[in-house]
């Protein structure tokens, strides 16, 4: 296999080679505005500036020269041949004079830049595939891998590739569909880590920065790569308008540190993709905080107005859904799934106004905010039971909790809260939580709820037991309190209540 240091990147004549006239060729789909747009400009092909898509030759230069191409006509198609496989990257030896830190520098791919016009890429079921034995981490200039104690930020770095394909500051409409992105990560020649955690150097599958253009990434698998499946740095501040950007139908997948890493941006739509797996098998790298979704706005930016429709975020060695940090808010996840195995399924560092609707939630939940701008869950399961994890996967749930230091004003409308593990402790820990007309049930454990209940709550014994129930209908003393009228199922028999407090 051709490694980066014996390429050279040849003249091209963008004019000529590469380029196939669309001549009035106008393709009507869900994007079609952007397709058609395109289209009718021009099209080119990898092959048309000397790719061989064997799976063998590096073709990194010839996709180098095809971006320079659509970079200097600020726009344009990219055909990629069906069922090809694009080798790409490698580690060059850095220029002393111009390394920037580092002792390999990491290839530019697909790079499309300040393009003001539609950029569109058809994969057609091709694969960009990272070339084997590339260098990942800390090295020293004769290739050897070292080791630093972290925190470090020094020089002496390496990396294959800065991203497959990098999108920054178009103002035109992105549109990247049917392709495999593979960083091949698990055949990376693999040196220390670099950063405050792990290895937090260049190496993401899609990376977009500083668009105020409409992006779309459909039907594009992400997996092995070093670092994120998608990258995510657009503006965000108090006057940005939404984006409409995202994805549809995606797998990111085994990624190093994340699926997807959101640190800048405004009204986002990630549609029917999966986010899973991160630092799971075969991923020789891992770097914190190894999430599935990271939230965690960054260099004065914000996160807001973001929605998630019918994702899942699953089997991540980390968080499924994870706040990390900085002003993030009005966060809306529809139809998903979050399934937190190792770890958490929700993590909150102060988000604001997140709100989950009709999704499964399979795992513990922790750091929720309540008040007026706190976590409303609507129509949703809140679980531990394992029967709602994939076969062999035991949801995380330390000493059987499923909601650890649950917050006055946590909002749970409908829905049901299973407990499906023992609890160690006796405190199901729903302790100050609204519960307004939700369904509480026990399938192993025994379960105390201590939330404000309300229009009409049912609570459901199913093979576990539920103490501390409103009015005390336990025999006990009482503890919960029911605004409405509540309903008890206990040995199969149905017992209702009257409400125990005053509104």
């Amino acid at each position: 296999m051709t490694d980066m240091t014996s390429i050279k990147p040849g003249r091209w004549d963008v004019t000529r080679r590469g380029f196939i006239r669309a001549a009035g060729a106008v393709l009507v789909t869900a994007c079609g505005n952007e397709r058609a747009t395109a289209e009718q400009a021009a099209a080119y092909t990898p092959e048309g500036f000397g790719a061989k898509g064997d799976g063998r030759t590096n073709d990194t230069a010839a996709f180098q020269a095809l971006s320079a191409a659509i970079n200097a006509r600020s726009g344009g198609t990219v055909m990629l041949r069906k069922g090809a496989v694009y080798i790409v990257g490698g580690s060059k030896p850095a220029d002393p004079k111009r390394s920037g830190g580092y002792t390999f520098t990491p290839a530019d791919i697909l790079r499309f830049t300040d393009c003001r016009n539609a950029v569109v890429v058809h994969g057609n079921g091709a694969t960009l595939r990272a070339v084997d034995g590339y260098r990942f981490g800390t090295f020293s200039s004769d290739g050897a891998p070292t080791r630093n104690a972290l925190p470090y930020y020094g020089p002496q770095i390496a990396a294959g590739y800065s991203a497959m394909i990098f999108v920054e500051g178009c103002s035109g409409s992105v549109l990247i569909e049917n392709l495999e992105l593979d960083g091949n990560v698990g055949r990376a020649r693999i040196g220390g880590p670099w950063g405050d955690a792990g290895y937090q150097l260049p190496g993401s599958g899609l990376q977009f920065r500083n668009n105020s253009g409409r992006w779309r990434v459909v039907n594009v698998r992400a997996h092995h790569h070093p670092l994120d499946g998608i990258h995510v740095n657009d503006p965000g501040d108090a006057t940005t308008p939404p984006s409409g950007s995202g994805t549809e139908g995606c797998d990111f997948d085994q990624n190093g540190r994340q699926g997807l890493s959101l640190v800048g941006g405004v009204g986002h739509i990630f549609r029917t993709s999966k986010f899973r797996r991160t630092r799971r098998d075969g991923v020789p790298v891992q770097s914190a905080p190894g999430a599935g979704v990271d939230l965690e706005a960054e260099g004065g930016r914000v996160v807001r107005d973001i929605r998630f429709e019918r994702c899942e975020m699953s089997d991540n060695v980390g968080v499924a859904f994870l706040h990390g940090g900085g002003p993030v808010s009005n966060i809306t996840v529809v139809d998903s799934l979050l399934l937190g195995t190792t770890t958490w399924s929700y993590y909150s560092s102060g988000a604001k106004s997140v709100r989950f609707v009709r999704t499964r939630i399979v795992g513990a939940v922790v750091n929720l905010i309540g008040g007026e701008q706190g976590e409303v869950f609507e129509d949703c399961l809140l679980t531990n039971d394992p029967a709602e994890a994939p076969r062999g996967q035991t949801p995380f749930s330390p000493s059987g909790f499923i909601i650890q230091d649950a917050v006055r004003g946590v909002r749970f409308i409908r829905g049901e809260i299973r407990n499906g593990q023992p609890v160690s402790s006796r405190n199901g820990n729903l302790d100050q939580m609204t519960l307004e007309g939700t369904t509480i049930r026990a399938t192993a454990g025994s379960l105390i709820v201590y939330g404000r209940c309300s229009k009409g709550c049912r609570f459901v014994e199913d093979g576990g037991t539920i103490g501390g129930l409103p009015g005390g209908a336990d025999g006990k003393v009482t503890i919960g309190q029911a605004e409405d009228g509540w309903s008890l199922v206990r040995r199969g028999r149905t017992t209702r209540f009257p409400a125990t407090v005053r509104r």
